[in-house]
């Protein structure tokens, strides 16, 4: 079944046999009920289990021919990123024999689909875009994790609620109604077991669902409860203040209002008038009163005022609240999961109207009980009042009946006169607008508690807050004592805000005082210093440690440390080595555009100078394996020493940051500077454009990484100036698209699966030829083109290949017993060499290229004249299938493995043994000489492999360690 939703479909199903009087086992009829009608109609379970044609396939036991005649008209002309091979061989359907025997087998399939759901659970179900073909005995994921084998059984479906809703429905008629299924006595099949299976069903639907919401990004710093709220000082209201507009606040939300038409409470006011602390204060009212959906604070400082954020992070947080919400949405992103990173105005539509349209529609004719969206500082997103825009026009409409949004922000005259024309009765505070005395009372309140100060200095103090409460709390951390400040450091900062203060007003004096203290008594020379760092962390993209502030301006992190310990009073760091904060937007305004030329800050320079920073870093930092990796067998979870640990190591902060912001910067920067800047990115992406995105995956930005290379394809000013940059960008966003599809991350597979499968453009190939040892793979669509000398095709699946010494020739052992030598330049057939009663599964061509051997499963080696096609000699002495042959090096001696446990060598002019047989303890697998032709090497089924001395063919070493068989 396709998922519209999905990069790629995916199935569960068993598989049956080719003859139609198979029946159907009931583990494959549970499987085949997940299938897409299009391809395979439901299994009916009637008077008996019906016999059912599930799908093609060579056996059982071996399905893998099936998916190459599949893959074709189930993919058609969509890329396949890559497989997995997962799972084992079955010996066939179980036997319906008599009533007993198929009670045991009823219940023993139950459990099996147990074993297989529980798997699916544990280690798929999170990632939606697995090919999995899957059977039962045997199935062990320990040992098939790794990307880039070989499908081996059915694919694996169950991301959609149709067919969750199938399955379910089979389970419980089986559990209701066994006596369907003609067996008179099922008392061996435990209830328990089914309700087991439903259980694991359920989980692996609700995974997938909650795999799926995962795709929207969201901000973990938004909520009002979120642990980094007390980094940015996100307090409720001081006790004793605020009373009348909190109550007024709360009850327009609770009260019980059927009719109500204004379901939006707009707050308003100028920076610094405590729009932030008076809606923590209503949050934490309405969480206890369990009248609040979620909330959204804004902040230029977190990942809250990213626009991209707003709405998936609302969404989800409204499924939390709903199922009918949380299916709408679910429904919506698998129509087109593009919607998580659409455009704002289609994220409203799909991700909020649209679900919330479907969640009234599932009330009509009965009340509900309505809850309350808090959202904070829409100014300080930057399309947040484009939102706002957008809410009250649906509210006007009234889409979004029983939700009642609280929403707070900076006045804006557009939507001042949209709200009144609209509303005229509309709820709405405006807070520098209320009565100067209850302000001045609340401010009074707070400064009384903050500061063990005289009566008369705290009203000159009220007086200086001309009703800020910004201006007050800045106040009390400027006045407040420090290990940094003397007393008399107090005092005379004290007698200066008494006295010279009072002769400007509004923030700019405070802050301007502030700066003033703390550039005081420092060298011209520092003072530049100075400035520099905190022109620095006023511009960076998110709040970063004194660490990442140095490097990227080149600063001494100590002096980073002491600028931000003498501006306390308005910046703050987050623990000892934590980022640093900005404890109001009012000061970043400030030092843009409100600071005297001493501190005032031009961003467009900061952020050219940033720009240059951060590429540099790249260019001289980025390199292959940049955290020494050892293996591409190790998940990025598992690896020792941690991937955190390897990641602080060898990239560091610094680094991090410029890997993940340089775009930011330079989309900053001063528009003189900007190509420039282009360019230099264009030559670093050239060169090292995949040590990049292998960085970004290390510090788990990957999906930053997209949004990056979707801007750089989007950018007008990249497409004109420097166009070579774009396409770099598409080609990068094959790779990573590639890369986010594997079921789990390892990084390492960003070059042996992502790289090696993308179509080899002109910038891949760039960053192919840095790396030789990497996988080359092409399609059949590559095959048909220049990147493919020549296509053989074969009626009949191959078993088997070898190429002649002097690569013209091609020789292939086929199922249909044949073997066939091919001209490697046209593909014609030049012999054709029958003698097998049995299909070759190993062939060799001798060093001078005149001859062929073949090993059969008819237990027999034979060899071939190539020129005339005729079979020269018969090698007889194995008891099993010969699975491997090889020639030695000198031509003189043949070597053969075979599944009877034994390594031969023969004599090759002659066809005789040249000394008795060596075993392993099970079948072998491989077999061949060394380059010098002293040694031989075989793999076995018993875990090893050994190394034998070619002359007396004693062991000379057994190489143990695999805790399966060795096959190559």
């Amino acid at each position: 079944m396709t998922a519209t939703h999905m990069s790629m479909p995916i199935m569960l199903r068993g598989y049956g046999g080719r003859r139609s009087s198979v029946k159907c086992t009931l583990l494959e009829a549970l499987l085949a009920t997940l299938s897409d009608a299009q391809f395979f109609p439901p299994v009916a379970i009637g008077e008996s289990i019906s016999e059912y044609f599930v799908a093609t396939s060579t056996g059982h036991c071996n399905p893998t021919n099936a998916l190459f005649e599949e893959v074709p008209s189930i993919f058609k002309s969509r890329s396949i990123s890559f497989i997995l091979n997962i799972g084992s061989s079955r010996p066939g359907p179980v036997s319906l024999g008599k009533q007993e025997e198929f009670a045991s087998a009823v219940l023993q399939l139950a459990k099996d689909c147990d074993g297989v759901a529980q798997s699916i659970y544990s280690r798929f179900s999170h990632h939606p875009d697995v090919f999995l073909r899957l059977n039962v005995d045997g199935f062990e994921l320990s040992n098939v994790l790794q990307p880039g084998e070989l499908i081996s059984h059915s694919r694996t479906y169950l991301g959609t609620k149709e067919s969750g809703i199938r399955m379910r429905g089979l389970i419980q008629s089986l559990m209701d109604r066994p006596k369907r299924l003609k067996v008179h006595d099922i008392s061996g099949l435990q209830s328990g077991t089914l309700e087991t299976l439903h259980t694991a069903v359920n989980s692996v639907l609700t995974t997938q669902d909650s795999r799926i919401l995962e795709q929207l990004s969201v901000s973990s710093e938004a909520p009002f409860t979120s642990a980094i709220s007390e980094n940015v000082q996100r307090n409720s209201c001081y006790p004793g203040t605020r009373i009348a507009i909190l109550d007024t606040i709360i009850n327009w939300a609770i009260t019980q209002e059927p009719e109500l038409q204004n379901s939006l409470f707009w707050l308003y006011g100028l920076a610094g008038t405590g729009k932030t602390t008076i809606l923590h204060d209503i949050c934490e009212r309405l969480q206890k009163m369990n009248f609040l959906a979620s909330s959204y604070f804004c902040s230029i400082q977190l990942t809250s005022g990213d626009s991209r954020r707003l709405i998936p992070t609302i969404a989800r947080h409204l499924a939390s609240c709903s199922q009918v919400f949380k299916d709408a949405l679910i429904l919506q992103l698998k129509r087109n999961l593009d919607l998580a990173s659409a455009k704002l105005e289609l994220q409203f539509e799909y991700l909020l109207r649209e679900p919330w349209r479907a969640t009234v529609d599932s009330t009509a004719g009965h009340s509900s009980p309505w809850k309350v969206e808090v959202i904070d500082a829409l100014d300080e997103c930057d399309r947040g009042l484009e939102f706002l825009n957008l809410l009250l026009d649906a509210i006007n409409n009234s889409q979004f009946e029983g939700i009642r949004f609280i929403v707070s922000s900076r006045p804006v005259p557009a939507l001042l006169v949209k709200v009144r024309t609209m509303r005229p009765d509309a709820p709405q505070v405006s807070l520098h607008e209320l009565p100067k005395q209850e302000v001045s009372h609340d401010i009074k309140c707070y400064l009384e508690a903050s500061l063990t100060l005289p009566s008369p200095i705290i009203d000159e103090l009220v007086a200086l807050a001309n009703g800020l409460f910004i201006y007050a709390s800045t106040l009390v951390k400027y006045l407040s004592p420090s290990h940094d400040i003397s007393q008399a450091q107090l005092e005379r900062r004290l007698d200066k805000a008494r006295t010279q203060l009072p002769k400007t007003t509004g923030m700019n004096a405070l802050y301007t005082e502030i700066v003033n203290a703390a550039f005081s008594l420092v060298e011209e020379e520092e003072i530049r210093e100075r400035r520099e760092i905190l022109h620095t962390i006023m511009c960076l993209a998110e709040p970063s440690p004194a660490t990442v502030v140095a490097g990227v301006c080149g600063a001494d992190p100590e002096l980073v440390i002491i600028v931000v310990k003498s501006l306390h009073s308005v910046l703050f760091t987050a623990g000892a080595d934590g980022p640093i904060y900005i404890f109001h937007a009012s000061f970043l305004d400030f030092i843009v555009s409100g600071a005297e030329n001493l501190f005032r800050c031009h961003p467009y320079i900061v952020h050219s100078n940033l720009a240059d920073q951060c590429l540099k870093n790249l260019h001289a930092s980025l390199r292959f394996n940049i955290c020494h990796l050892e293996s591409s067998f190790t998940l990025d979870a598992d690896l020792t020493p941690p991937l955190k640990e390897r990641v602080g190591n060898y990239i560091g902060d610094c680094l991090a940051y410029a890997s993940r912001y340089w775009l930011f910067h330079v989309q900053g920067s001063d528009e003189t500077d900007r190509v420039g800047l282009m360019q230099m990115a264009e030559q670093i992406m050239h060169e090292k454009g995949i040590f990049w995105i292998e960085i970004m995956s290390l510090v788990d930005h990957i999906q930053a990484c997209k949004e990056i290379l979707q801007e750089l394809i989007s950018d007008s000013s990249v497409i004109r100036h420097v166009p070579a940059l774009k396409l770099l960008a598409l080609a990068a966003t094959n790779v990573v698209t590639r890369f986010t599809r594997l079921p789990e991350k390892i990084t390492s597979h960003l070059y042996l699966s992502s790289l090696a499968l993308s179509e080899p453009t002109p910038p891949l190939r760039r960053w192919r030829d840095q790396l030789p040892y990497i996988p080359r793979v092409m399609s059949q669509e590559q095959s048909a083109s220049q990147h493919c000398r020549v296509v053989i095709n074969v009626d009949a699946p191959i078993y088997s290949l070898s190429i002649a010494p002097d690569g013209r020739s091609i020789v292939t052992g086929v199922y249909h017993r044949t073997v066939c030598i091919w001209d490697s330049e046209s593909s014609k057939e030049l012999q054709k060499l029958q003698g097998h009663t049995h299909f070759a599964r190993s062939v060799a061509f001798s060093p001078n290229g005149k001859h062929v051997v073949t090993g059969s499963d008819d237990h027999f080696l034979r060899i071939w004249d190539i020129t005339s096609g005729g079979q020269v000699r018969v090698l007889k002495g194995h008891k099993n299938d010969v699975v491997s042959v090889a020639f030695s090096p000198n031509g003189e001696y043949i070597v053969s493995g075979s599944t009877d446990k034994s390594v031969r060598v023969w004599i090759a002019n002659s066809g005789k043994r040249f000394r008795n047989p060596v075993r392993h303890k099970r079948p072998v697998h491989s077999v061949v000489f060394a380059p010098d032709g002293k040694r031989i090497a075989s793999a076995s089924d018993d875990h090893s492999a050994v190394i034998w001395d070619a002359e007396t063919l004693l062991e000379l070493c057994k190489l143990e360690g695999h805790s399966k068989g060795v096959t190559s």
